[in-house]
């Protein structure tokens, strides 16, 4: 969720995950992260596609920058997992699906929007 957040409200975000949390509480958050600290995409070659049609406009942070955010914020990392090398493969899992229901996201969003 934290790319579509970007690195100026990251503190906001995390402040607000913090304070609605019970005490002990837990949460489980999921973002997309840039491959290293001065890197602004996700490397392997799909940085383009996702950032026109995944999340465009979404600003990519390195891991270190967000789990030192999140401390900040009082919330403790008790596990991460990279999914990196996998998630160029869930990715066009999502476009085959959108593709095999064109028709239906047409009729939601319409043909403008659409983009095939």
């Amino acid at each position: 969720m934290f790319e579509h957040v970007g690195h100026v409200n990251l503190a906001a975000y995390f402040d607000r995950i913090a304070a609605l949390l019970k005490p002990g509480g837990l949460v489980l958050n999921h973002g997309i992260t840039a491959a290293t600290p001065e890197a602004s995409g996700l490397g392997s070659g799909i940085a383009e596609f996702v950032e026109e049609y995944v999340f465009p406009g979404g600003e990519l942070v390195h891991v270190y920058d967000v789990l030192l955010t999140a401390s900040g914020s009082g919330l403790e990392c008790l596990d991460a997992e990279n999914l990196r090398l996998r998630y160029g493969k869930i990715l066009w899992h999502w476009v085959t699906r959108l593709e095999q229901h064109a028709e239906s996201a047409c009729c939601l969003i319409g043909e403008q929007k659409y983009r095939n």
